[in-house]
């Protein structure tokens, strides 16, 4: 893909050039660094772009080319909405309707998936009662159950506690295993501990594309950091903000 997309007054994606494929990929930056406007450009939420994309062989741009992608998509939001009153199955049972799952799979789907986040013995538990770990699973559980070639997931660690993100980073890593998922996150840490590769956006650019172990190469003896991990991303930063000091002087 490559992407340009303008939030006034400065661009939210300025020329981003990726090819994801199979495994997890982590999306890391800082607030406002353009994270959540390429996801929604990549879940076919968002049209306005500028550049070329293609999602699992389909063309956003037209209506068959978004209706094939979405059928291949799963997708949890940073604000991920739903209704308390639902029971975990009856909540991924919809989603499974609201997919197009067809009607001889849904059972089976909707129980395999419950199986995966491990909630299938909280199935009748309503959504209002569930901690935000669990919620978190219901959501990803939704994204899914219509078995698909690409997951994004939109901070879905956000607001969890300790053992939460544990347990959540290990799921993320087995669903990579048979296909391709897209987490962002602002936790550099976090993102080398689930991923095979990493992506790093600064203001909208893509300042790195890689390894864990490509990014624990770059030099930053001297930089602030309690990791390795830590310092590299800080002098990313340091290294862009000099850039753009220079360009603008």
């Amino acid at each position: 893909m490559t992407l340009g997309y303008r939030r006034k007054p400065t661009p939210a994606l300025d020329s981003v050039d990726l090819l994801i494929s199979n495994g997890t990929t982590a999306l890391v930056g800082r607030n406002g660094s353009g994270k959540t406007s390429l996801f929604r450009i990549t879940s076919t939420l968002l049209r306005r772009y500028d550049g070329t994309l293609e999602i699992l062989g389909e063309n956003p741009r037209t209506a068959a080319g978004r209706v094939a992608i979405r059928k291949q998509l799963g997708y949890l939001p940073q604000d991920f909405a739903f209704t308390p009153t639902l029971s975990v199955e009856d909540f991924v049972r919809y989603a499974a309707w609201l997919k197009g799952v067809p009607s001889t799979d849904v059972d089976r789907r909707v129980s395999e998936c419950l199986d995966v986040v491990h909630l299938a013995e909280l199935s009748d538990r309503k959504l209002g009662a569930l901690s935000g770990g669990m919620l978190r699973r219901v959501g990803i559980a939704q994204a899914i159950v219509n078995d698909p070639k690409l997951v994004i997931l939109d901070e879905p660690s956000s607001g969890l506690d300790p053992e939460q993100r544990i347990s959540l980073r290990q799921l993320i890593a087995d669903l990579g295993q048979e296909r391709a998922v897209v987490v962002s996150t602002h936790l550099i840490d976090e993102a080398v501990s689930f991923s095979d590769s990493l992506i790093f956006l600064i203001e909208g650019k893509v300042a790195f594309a890689g390894s864990s172990s490509t990014l624990l190469e770059i030099d930053a003896e001297g930089v602030p950091g309690d990791t390795p991990a830590e310092r590299a991303y800080v002098a990313m930063h340091m290294k862009h903000a000099a850039e753009t000091a220079a360009y603008a002087g």
